[in-house]
């Protein structure tokens, strides 16, 4: 997760480290966050913060939709991760609610 000063949220999965994918949304010109810097450019984001961690690919990008679906009124995200049936994302996202940081 990235926060912006604005309260925008930018929700993001990698099996990379937090330093180098925090790095690369701070330096890559397509990123969603630099998109978002640049629309803004008074805007101030925080260096990236682990929600979770999640070795297997599937269920990461499947928890990576879910988060951005919690917090979708303030996600800057440009796709919305791995695409999950309704039902369970209705039932899931309540469960996300003890790990918001």
């Amino acid at each position: 997760m990235i926060k912006c000063s604005c309260t925008a949220i930018y929700i993001g999965e990698t099996s990379r480290s937090i330093e180098q994918r925090d790095y690369e949304h701070h330096h890559q010109l397509t990123s969603a966050v630099n998109d978002h810097l640049n629309e803004f450019p008074s805007h101030q984001v925080d260096s990236a913060s682990l929600l979770e961690r999640e070795s297997r690919e599937f269920h990461r990008k499947f928890k990576e939709h879910l988060w951005i679906l919690k917090y979708d009124k303030e996600n800057i995200n440009n796709n919305n991760g791995k695409a999950v049936n309704s039902i369970w994302s209705a039932t899931l996202i309540p469960l996300l609610e003890s790990k918001i940081p």
